[in-house]
């Protein structure tokens, strides 16, 4: 059985009874292409609340070090200079987008709409979790599911969508930290820099089945973090597996337009349009097995038992 082949299939709307799932790789993308409209909604949803916070992000980062800035005006510089060389004009052409729109939107109504966007976030990430989950599962899916279930976990979701963005922000204040002046402090900050980025990486393979785990289950916030830590260990294979492809995804959405600098507006469109819910959906899709097999399916068999014993009853 391959990574993708899991069959744990639930009739639903527009599934036939004896289809038989695609073989391996080709399922995750049967799936998304079969409920194609319903994840260029979730895109442009999840696109809209997580711009200002990217934006706010590359802002954050060009206070941290301002070389970046510095950076993209003098490649805009060099572009006029020469304008055919497409190299020097766009390798920080995302960074030089994101800062023109925090620099262009006064603080009076940026300010407002970034603390809406942190607001949003956590909870519209538990309606997108669950719509994806059960797109996984081919269960039915409503398009109000996506802001009904947001609203049944608000209080979860806002409590990690919070932490979610600390945890972010004190990575990218590690990784952007100006350079100490001697030798001793640059060691330290060099350490410092790798447990963040450890420390990212392990709280981000916890998030993947923290919301998933939000919406299936009524468990309580120690409950949530523990049981996705287990999962980081139990699903490692899994979990490097979706790492891995959402490093593909990322370079495909922000580093390949890039490199084909005249495809950048339709890159540009597709990333608005998709990165925000194809990118959750491949790691809900690799990483739900594990989670359904310590603590769905023990969950169901032990319903199962319940119910069998009150029928004898």
């Amino acid at each position: 059985m391959g990574l993708f082949s899991r069959n744990y299939n639930k009739e639903g709307k527009g599934v036939e009874k004896d289809e038989a799932p695609a073989p391996g790789f080709l399922r995750i993308w049967q799936l998304f292409f079969r409920n194609f409209n319903k994840m260029m909604f979730y895109g442009i949803i999840m696109g809209i609340v997580v711009l200002p916070l990217i934006v706010a992000a590359v802002a954050y980062v060009a206070t941290l070090s301002p070389e970046i800035a510095e950076e993209f005006r003098n490649a805009l510089e060099a572009a006029e200079k020469n304008p055919g060389d497409q190299v020097v004009q766009l390798p920080n052409v995302w960074v030089g987008m994101a800062l023109m729109l925090a620099v262009s939107i006064p603080q009076g109504v940026w300010i407002p709409i970034l603390i809406v966007c942190a607001l949003l976030y956590g909870p519209l990430t538990c309606g997108l979790t669950y719509c994806v989950r059960n797109h996984v599962r081919e269960e039915h899916v409503w398009l109000s599911d996506i802001f009904t279930r947001a609203w049944k976990n608000k209080w979860q979701g806002l409590f990690f969508g919070i932490l979610d963005i600390l945890i972010t922000v004190s990575t990218l204040m590690y990784l952007y930290a100006a350079a100490p002046k001697t030798e001793s402090d640059s060691s330290f900050l060099l350490y410092l820099q790798v447990l963040s980025v450890v420390i990212y990486l392990i709280y981000q393979a916890m998030r993947w089945y923290i919301y998933q785990m939000i919406v299936t289950f009524n468990l309580k916030i120690t409950g949530l973090l523990k049981n996705a830590w287990m999962f980081v260990i139990l699903g490692s294979g899994r979990n490097l597996i979706a790492l891995v492809f959402t490093l593909m995804l990322i370079l495909f959405f922000y580093v390949f337009p890039v490199l084909f600098p005249a495809a950048f507006p339709m890159f540009l469109v597709l990333a608005f349009l998709f990165s925000g819910s194809i990118i959750p959906y491949s790691q809900v899709f690799i990483t739900y097995p594990v989670m359904h097999k310590y603590l769905v399916a023990p969950a169901l068999a032990e319903q199962e038992k319940k119910q069998r014993n009150v029928r004898m009853d």
